[in-house]
């Protein structure tokens, strides 16, 4: 189970990235070992969406979408308003 300072680890790792990414080309390839290694330890199952003035950089699934994990998780999501902020749970 993902204890609430992982969460909130992860989260900030990630907006910290991103920031600092923005503009140096790399941003896929920071978020995307940044997402492989936080699925490879438990704490992050779901998918990643990153966008920048309207447009997708970064977009990927990481895990299973059963308990059973025979069925790998898909982007299966349209998101219309690209520039609408949206929040992590807590």
């Amino acid at each position: 189970m993902i204890n609430m300072k992982n969460k909130t680890l992860l989260t900030v790792l990630i907006l910290m990235l991103a920031q600092a990414a923005f503009g140096q080309g790399l941003v896929q390839k920071r978020l995307d070992s940044i997402m492989q290694l936080a699925h490879a330890r438990g704490v992050f199952n779901g998918n990643v969406m990153l966008s920048q003035k309207g447009k997708i950089i970064y977009e990927r699934s990481f895990g299973y979408a059963d308990g059973s994990k025979t069925k790998l998780l898909i982007s299966a999501y349209q998101f219309d308003d690209r520039e609408r902020p949206f929040t992590l749970p807590g």
